[in-house]
């Protein structure tokens, strides 16, 4: 059942405070299996001393192929609080291929990420309990990236981008300022790997929830699992892609079981007239954003559904552009491109045309 009253964003001013997120940690459960915020800190403690003794430093690349659960959360974390520079991907990815982009100085991924090779350079993980043996080496790599925090593929296809520490904050802040998740049950659906469920959802979740929520471990949720999770333990937050509140809708014959969240957004593509009269029912916010923009552009207001309406812009400026996409400049445009191998720090003044998804 649902857990007593819990932290307050006061105590938690940002994801680098280690002594803030002690305080407040929030259970993690996935499916049938929970880690509390103790347990989950603990691992990522355990990683971060495991990054310091391989040699890991501010600015090292560490790739991440590892599925949605309590790993892959402390793993991010350890990362985000020692200054490495994250490249998180699915856990389908290989590595080893990977690296030849990424350019990393070492990997986490599941067990059976490697095809049976040993790679010498990577962590084989699982679970909460932290790391096991340590990589026999680091792999040679180019310099050091210390001011970006993120490396994730563009939406568009085209060269990397580079999130940077403010390019976080803004993201992270925006939802918390918006959802108050104070003592929240927090629904949480999206892959963590992705930039948009690393920023609008595991982080925002850490900072202010009394439990994170995931109808099961992994990365693959349907609209029965989150049913479910919403008749068991009444999550009072969620970020949901409108895609998955279009098969609950069909499943609910409406909206009605969203109606009692407290706070959420729903974000991505297949909004139609209908679906849009029945999230005016719900404190759901409209969301848009893209990788390359950290994932956070505008906001709606709770409950205003329009097809097209994009919501106010969030610490930035949008203006139509000459290609058909809109022209954003501010703290959501990302601070670097990654390029044949080379941070390239870009002027974020600059006006980018993008389409937001």
């Amino acid at each position: 059942m649902p857990s007593g009253p819990g932290p307050t964003l006061r105590r938690m001013a940002s994801w680098r405070d280690r002594s803030a997120l002690r305080a407040c940690a929030p259970t993690l459960t996935l499916g049938v299996e929970r880690v509390t915020g103790a347990d989950l800190l603990q691992g990522a403690e355990r990683w971060a001393g495991a990054f310091r003794s391989a040699g890991l430093g501010p600015g090292d690349r560490l790739v991440t192929a590892l599925p949605t659960g309590a790993c892959l959360a402390q793993v991010l974390l350890a990362g985000l609080q020692e200054g490495l520079t994250l490249v998180p991907l699915p856990p389908t990815v290989d590595p080893v291929v990977a690296a030849a982009e990424a350019d990393p100085a070492a990997a986490v991924a599941a067990p059976d990420a490697f095809g049976g090779r040993d790679v010498g350079w990577a962590w084989r993980a699982e679970g909460a309990g932290g790391p096991a043996a340590p990589p026999r080496t680091l792999r040679p790599a180019g310099p050091r990236t210390p001011l970006a925090r993120l490396l994730c593929a563009s939406s568009g296809g085209g060269p990397w981008a580079a999130l940077v520490d403010d390019n976080l904050d803004h993201a992270v802040d925006a939802v918390t300022e918006a959802l108050q998740p104070e003592q929240a049950r927090w629904l949480s659906v999206l892959p963590w790997h992705s930039p948009a469920g690393l920023l609008l959802d595991l982080l925002p979740a850490l900072l202010g929830a009394q439990d994170i929520l995931r109808p099961v471990p992994g990365d693959e949720i349907l609209a029965a699992d989150v049913a479910s999770v919403m008749q068991r333990w009444q999550p009072t937050h969620a970020v949901l892609p409108l895609p998955l509140v279009g098969e609950l809708r069909t499943r609910w014959g409406g909206l009605a079981p969203l109606a009692a969240l407290l706070g959420g957004l729903a974000t991505g593509p297949g909004l139609d007239p209908g679906l849009a009269a029945d999230l005016r029912r719900t404190r759901l916010r409209t969301h848009r954003g893209a990788p390359e923009l950290s994932c956070m552009v505008t906001l709606g207001e709770p409950g205003i559904w329009r097809p097209g309406a994009l919501g106010r812009p969030v610490g930035c400026t949008i203006a139509d552009g000459p290609g058909g996409g809109l022209l954003v400049s501010g703290r959501p445009v990302t601070g670097g491109r990654w390029v044949d191998g080379r941070l390239h720090i870009v002027d974020r003044t600059v006006p980018v045309e993008v389409t937001l998804t």
